[in-house]
């Protein structure tokens, strides 16, 4: 009788305290990946992204990318059949672009606040910036603003990271 009791009180805060049916309905929070500044990417690539751009490196030597001080939270993008768009730069000391015009890297993007799915929206190219050296550049159209994970995967590394889409 007293374990029935107890267990009846235990579920009386649990409801008081609002982490029953109150937590279900709470707001998602979309928890941005933000940047290790301690990673110092190989080659010639600069041990830091300049200042103005507000960015540091993100990543390992095998693949990394910039993110945002912050975290990458993204607005005002361009729409193109109802879908978001957006750039994508990567880097990696496997990669050689006069030797791979065209890199093979793939960019797959899940949803976590609710339903969705993409895949790179086009093949990567290379591109390079006196600021930071060569780099592969590829897309991703979005079906809707959210929270979304992205995994881009290159030659066997992968890299993750969280960012907040609006509309």
């Amino acid at each position: 009788m007293k374990l029935v009791a107890l267990a009846c009180v235990l579920s009386l805060a649990v409801w008081a305290c609002g982490t029953g049916a109150d937590a279900a309905t709470a707001p998602f929070q979309c928890e941005v990946t933000v940047p290790d500044t301690g990673f110092i990417p190989p080659g010639k690539h600069p041990g830091s992204v300049p200042d103005r751009y507000g960015s540091a490196w993100y990543g390992t030597p095998d693949l990394w990318t910039t993110l945002a001080l912050g975290g990458e939270r993204w607005y005002d993008l361009p729409v193109h059949d109802d879908r978001l768009g957006q750039k994508l730069f990567f880097f990696s000391q496997a990669y050689l672009p006069e030797q791979e015009p065209m890199p093979d890297i793939i960019v797959r993007a899940k949803r976590l606040d609710g339903p969705g799915e993409a895949t790179s929206a086009m093949p990567a190219t290379n591109g390079s910036h006196p600021d930071l050296g060569s780099f592969a550049v590829t897309g991703i159209e979005l079906p809707s603003a959210g929270c979304w994970q992205l995994t881009a995967s290159y030659r066997g590394a992968q890299l993750t990271y969280v960012v907040d889409v609006s509309a």
